[in-house]
């Protein structure tokens, strides 16, 4: 899969082009537009640069504010394009950390300045996507950033579909099910029979399977039956599991 990805995406022409459009969406950049938690969440959720930045807005010059937080930004933008790279090139579990700081022309001390494992910069990489699927689950559930994130991923299939298999699909499951639960726990339907985690978990395993399904073109899916899919299958498996839902 990894060396098929590497042929067409080797760095030339438009493919390579339409591969790094892939993980200027998943560092946030305006692919496409993105719901305004989801930029926040991914540049300061689980890895290590979160804290840092958040120091670093603590600081009483805005314009040093402003030129650590780029350059923060730029460093991880770098990371994350080696990342791709030697994903295509090489495969996760061959994947090593000096050799993304080696391709991002950084030192290995700032790659874990912002992220601790290749794990946590391959969640990093999905978090911001992945709160979109997440919100599914929420009181307002509109499928318009749904949409919008399909087409993207078939835009990019060499990419996702290298994700969403071995050995990237566990992790990427369970990415998605912390982002889940999380807003579980704030909806306003209680969840007393069943923990919010094994909710999520369920709801998350659900939306990877047609998520797979809609990039691999295995069957055929019109985009907007995907992203109402995707909506109701957030909206039953909730509302099975709430409080209220009848026994």
């Amino acid at each position: 899969m990894a060396r098929a990805a590497r042929r067409r995406c080797d760095g030339r022409g438009t493919v390579a082009g339409k591969c790094m459009g892939f993980l200027y969406f998943l560092v946030g950049a305006p692919v496409i537009s993105l719901p305004p938690h989801t930029v926040a969440e991914h540049f300061f959720g689980s890895s290590a640069s979160g804290q840092n930045l958040h120091i670093v807005r603590q600081r009483e010059d805005p314009m040093v504010d402003e030129m650590l937080d780029r350059r923060s930004l730029r460093t991880r933008a770098a990371l994350h394009g080696a990342f791709v790279v030697l994903l295509l090139e090489q495969g996760y579990d061959a994947l090593k950390i000096g050799a993304v700081a080696d391709r991002a022309n950084v030192g290995r001390s700032t790659f874990y300045e912002h992220y601790r494992t290749k794990h946590d910069l391959l969640r990093a990489s999905i978090v911001g996507p992945f709160s979109i699927l997440a919100d599914l689950v929420g009181p307002t559930r509109s499928t318009g950033y749904v949409t919008a994130l399909l087409r993207h991923f078939r835009d990019n299939q060499q990419v996702a579909r290298v994700l969403l298999g071995w050995p990237t699909r566990p992790l990427l499951g369970q990415t998605l099910a912390d982002l889940i639960a999380e807003r579980l726990k704030r909806h306003p339907a209680g969840f007393a029979r069943v923990p919010h985690e094994v909710i999520a978990r369920q709801i998350a395993d659900a939306q990877l399977s047609l998520v797979e399904s809609w990039v691999q073109g295995r069957p055929h899916l019109d985009l907007d039956v995907v992203a109402d899919a995707l909506r109701r299958t957030a909206v039953v498996l909730v509302s099975a599991h709430s409080d209220t839902a009848c026994p």
